[in-house]
C-alpha cells in the first residue's frame, strides 16, 4: 500500500484505465455537491492555491502483456469525486475550446475512455465524455446527464482555469497492490459511514463479475429492474423516530423471519443481536457465516446454501413490494379486512413491527379466506391496544419469536395464543370495558387519534350507502369540536378542569377534510358549525362523515355531548374491532353500570368550586412536560425504578411509604399489589387506584405487579416533591 498527494493529472496520466467495480453504487451526487465543486474550482482558479478534495483508493490489476494499456486499476473508493471531476472538466473544455487538454487526460491511446463505469452508468458517461460540442440533452432519470446539464448551465468559464485545476486540485491517493483484499477494505470504508445501503453492501457480498448471470436473474429484477423499482426500494419511510428506506425495512423484516426458522437453530443470544436494526449488514454476514453457509461445509454446499438463501430473499422481496406501501395513506381504504387497512396502521400509526409476521403469513398461508381472518383479528388486536394506549415494547418479540417462532399460521392458533394471555399481561387483548373507558379517559397524540377515527370512519362509510368516498388517511386533519380556547366564546363551566380534560378525549375529536380557520376554530358553536361567507365551518369540511352526523345536527356542544359521542364511538369500535374473549360479554354487562357512572362524573362538592379555589398546579420532573398530580407521581415512580432497576416490591414499598398520603386517602396503601386490589371489596376501587391503561401497571424487579394510589392533595403531593428532590430529581411546578 502506498499513499500520497495526487493531482487529477497524476490519477489520469494518459496510460491508465480506471474501472468502477461491479459492486459500486451508481452515480448519486446532486446539486449540493455539484455547486460545491464549482465553488472549489473557482477558488483554486482565483487564488492559485492547492485545495484538498478528499481521498481516492485505487487497486492495481494484472495488465495483459499484449495490451496497449500499461496500467489498469479498480476504484475502491472515490468514484463519485472522479466521475464529477471528469464531467466538470469535459464541460469546461468545451466551453473554453480546450478539449485537447481534456482528451489527453481521459482518452487512452486505443481511443477508449480512461474511466470504465459499471453497467448502470456506462452509456450516459460515455456519451458525455465523447461530446465534441455542447448539446442540449434531456437528462431523464440519469444522474450523470443531470450533472452534465447542471455544469453546462452553471459553469462560468471566465472564473475557471483548466491548467490551475489540473495541477492544484489535490487528492490523497492510496494505491493497493493486487494481493491486498479490496473487499475487506471496501467493507471497512463503508462500515464507517453511510456511503452504501445494506442492500448495496449485500449485493456486493453476494455477487461478482463471475456471478453476473445470477445477479441478472435474481437480484436485478427484484431490486434494480427499472427506475420505478429502484424508486420504491429507495423510498424513505418513517416509524416513530426511525427513518429508513424500504429496502432497509424489508431486509430487517426478512432477517427476523429467517432467524426463527427451526432449520437454522439460531442461539438465543444471536437472536438478540440480529434483532438490532443497526449494523444490519454485519448481522447478515454473521448469520450467513454462522448458520447458512458455514465453514464446516465444502465449497459446493456453501454455494448451494447461499444461492438458496438469495433465491428465498428475492421471493420474499416480491411479497413486501406487493403488500406494503406507504402510499396507502394517500388513497381510499376499503372496509374489508385486508393488508390495505393494516398498511394504515403500519405507516400511519407506527406499526412496522408487524411486518415480519405479515410477510410470513402472506408467504406460507395460501388460503385467502384464512389470511383475511388473520388480518381482521390483528387489526382488532392492534387498534384496541392503540385505543387503550397500551405499550408496544414487546411487539418485536410477539411478532417474531412468539408468532413466527411458534409457526402460528391459522386464525384459531393466533386467537388461542393471544387469548391465553392473562388480562393483566402487557400483551393481552383489551376488553370492551377498557375500550369504553379509553374513549372517555385517554388523551391521544394527534396522529393516533386521527388513525382511530379514520379507521372507524372507513369501516362505517364503506358499509353504508354514502354519497361521498372516504379519502386517504393523509387527507384528514384532526379538529377539537370544543376548542382548547373555549373560555373566550363558550361561557362558564361548572368544572373548568374537567372541561379542559374532556375536550382532549376522543369524544371531542373529529377528522375533517381541511383545517378550520383559526377564527372559526375558536368561535362559538353556531359559527363553528356554519362558518362565515368566506370561511367554511364543520358543515362544509365534515360533510358525508358518518362519525360526524350527530355532531352536525347538534344545536350546542358541551360535556354531556362529548360523553355521549364517546359512548357512541366506543360502541362502534367494539363492533368493528371485536375482542373475541368468550367471557367478555358476560363480564362487561355486569361491570358496565358501575364503570360508566364513574366516567366524567362531577362530585357535588366540586360543583361549587370556582377557578380561584381549584388548584391547577402541574409538575415536571427531569425536564418532562408538565403533568397533573397523579401523572407526576407515576412518572416519579418510573424514573426511580429506572434508576434502581433491581429494586424489589418490598424496597419500593419502603421508599414510597404510605405516610406520604394524608389520613383518609391511604386505602390499602400508596402502592398496592394487583392481587391485593383484586381481593379488595370496594365499589369505588376503580377510582382509588390507577389500573388502566397498561402503563399504570408497574412490575418490580422481583416480578410483583402493583398499582398506584390516585388520591393526592396539596399536602401529600408536597411530600412526594420533597422526596423526589432529596433523591436528586429535578422537579418544577407550574400553576
Amino acid at each position: 500500500m502506498e499513499a500520497g498527494k495526487r493531482t487529477i493529472s497524476d490519477i489520469f496520466n494518459g496510460n491508465r484505465k480506471l474501472i468502477i467495480p461491479f459492486f459500486q453504487r451508481t452515480y448519486v451526487w446532486k446539486e449540493e455537491q455539484w455547486s460545491r465543486l464549482i465553488e472549489d474550482m473557482e477558488y483554486i482558479s482565483k487564488t492559485g492555491k492547492e485545495y484538498f478534495l478528499g481521498s481516492i483508493i485505487l487497486k492495481s490489476l494484472p495488465t495483459p502483456s499484449n495490451g496497449s494499456i500499461g496500467d489498469i486499476r479498480t476504484v475502491i473508493d472515490g468514484q463519485q469525486r472522479l466521475t464529477t471531476m471528469a464531467i466538470f472538466l469535459k464541460i469546461l473544455g468545451l466551453k473554453t475550446n480546450q478539449c485537447n487538454i481534456v482528451e489527453r487526460l481521459f482518452t487512452l491511446d486505443d481511443g477508449s475512455i480512461a474511466m470504465q463505469h459499471s453497467q448502470g452508468d456506462s452509456e450516459a458517461f460515455n456519451r458525455v465524455m465523447t461530446l465534441t460540442e455542447q448539446e442540449d440533452i434531456n437528462p431523464g432519470r440519469s444522474n450523470i446527464l443531470c450533472a452534465y446539464k447542471f455544469f453546462k448551465d452553471n459553469i462560468d468559464a471566465d472564473k475557471l482555469s483548466i491548467q490551475k485545476i489540473r495541477n492544484l486540485a489535490q487528492f490523497v491517493g492510496i494505491d493497493l497492490t493486487p494481493t491486498e483484499d479490496e473487499q475487506q477494505i471496501f467493507d471497512t470504508i463503508n462500515s464507517l459511514g453511510v456511503k452504501l445501503t445494506t442492500g448495496e453492501l449485500l449485493k456486493n457480498y453476494f455477487f461478482s463479475k463471475e456471478t453476473i448471470a445470477q445477479y441478472n436473474q435474481l437480484w436485478k429484477p427484484a431490486f434494480e429492474l427499472d427506475d420505478e423499482t429502484r424508486d420504491f426500494w429507495e423510498q424513505d419511510i418513517t416509524s416513530g423516530r426511525i427513518k429508513r428506506s424500504n429496502i432497509e425495512a424489508f431486509l430487517n423484516a426478512y432477517l427476523q423471519i429467517k432467524i426463527q426458522d427451526p432449520v437454522y437453530s439460531v442461539k438465543t443470544e444471536d437472536k438478540v443481536m440480529y434483532r438490532r436494526s443497526e449494523g444490519l449488514f454485519n448481522n447478515y454476514k454473521n448469520f450467513l457465516a454462522e448458520y447458512v453457509a458455514t465453514s464446516d461445509m465444502d465449497d459446493d454446499t456453501r454455494k448451494q446454501k447461499t444461492d438458496e438463501f438469495i433465491y428465498d430473499l428475492t421471493q420474499y422481496s416480491k411479497i413486501y413490494r406487493n403488500c406494503f406501501n406507504a402510499d396507502t395513506l394517500l388513497s381510499e381504504v376499503g372496509s374489508t379486512p385486508s393488508l390495505e387497512r393494516l398498511n394504515v396502521i403500519i405507516y400511519g400509526l407506527d406499526g412496522m413491527t408487524t411486518i415480519p409476521y405479515l410477510m410470513f403469513i402472506q408467504k406460507n398461508v395460501s388460503d385467502e379466506s384464512e389470511r383475511q381472518k388473520i388480518y381482521e383479528y390483528l387489526e382488532s388486536y392492534l387498534m384496541r391496544r392503540l385505543v387503550c394506549k397500551t405499550h408496544n415494547n414487546n411487539y418485536s418479540d410477539l411478532f417474531t419469536e412468539n408468532l413466527i417462532g411458534q409457526n402460528i399460521q391459522t386464525i384459531e392458533a393466533l386467537k388461542d395464543y393471544i387469548e391465553q394471555k392473562d388480562p393483566s399481561s402487557s400483551l393481552a387483548m383489551p376488553s370492551n370495558l377498557m375500550v369504553r373507558k379509553a374513549f372517555h379517559n385517554e388523551i391521544m397524540p394527534n396522529k393516533r387519534a386521527t388513525g382511530i377515527l379514520y379507521l372507524i370512519e372507513s369501516k362505517l362509510r364503506n358499509s353504508s350507502m354514502c354519497s361521498t368516498a372516504i379519502l386517504g388517511f393523509n387527507s384528514y386533519s384532526l379538529e377539537h369540536l370544543m376548542p382548547k380556547k373555549w373560555r373566550n366564546n363558550w361561557g362558564i363551566a361548572i368544572d373548568p378542569d374537567n372541561r379542559d380534560f374532556m375536550l382532549q378525549t376522543l369524544g371531542n375529536l373529529a377528522i375533517i377534510t381541511n383545517s378550520l380557520n383559526s377564527a372559526i376554530r375558536d368561535a362559538d358553536w353556531d359559527k363553528k358549525l356554519s362558518g362565515t361567507s368566506s370561511k367554511g365551518g364543520l358543515k362544509k369540511h365534515a360533510v358525508g362523515l358518518v362519525t360526524m352526523e350527530s355532531v352536525l345536527n347538534s344545536n350546542d356542544w358541551d360535556e354531556d355531548h362529548i360523553s355521549e359521542r364517546a359512548d357512541w364511538l366506543a360502541d362502534k369500535a367494539n363492533e368493528i374491532w371485536p375482542s373475541y374473549y368468550a367471557s367478555n360479554d358476560d363480564v362487561e354487562e355486569e361491570a358496565s353500570t358501575e364503570v360508566h357512572e364513574s366516567i366524567n362524573v362531577i362530585p357535588e362538592s366540586q360543583k361549587i368550586r370556582t377557578t380561584e379555589t381549584v388548584d391547577k398546579t402541574t409538575f415536571s420532573i427531569n425536564g418532562s412536560g408538565f403533568m397533573k398530580k397523579g401523572a407526576f407521581v407515576r412518572q416519579f415512580i418510573r424514573l426511580y425504578m429506572e434508576k434502581y432497576p433491581n429494586a424489589t416490591y418490598t424496597e419500593l414499598k419502603r421508599f414510597f411509604t404510605d405516610s406520604l398520603l394524608e389520613s383518609g386517602y391511604k386505602f390499602i396503601g400508596l402502592l398496592v399489589t394487583v392481587e391485593e386490589w383484586n381481593n379488595w371489596r370496594n365499589d369505588n376501587k376503580l377510582k382509588r387506584y390507577y389500573v388502566s391503561p397498561s402503563d399504570a401497571v408497574f412490575v418490580s424487579w422481583d416480578g410483583v405487579k402493583f398499582y398506584v394510589n390516585t388520591q393526592w392533595t396539596l399536602k401529600s403531593i408536597k411530600n412526594v416533591v420533597e422526596l423526589a428532590e432529596r433523591e436528586g430529581f429535578d422537579v418544577q411546578s407550574h400553576k
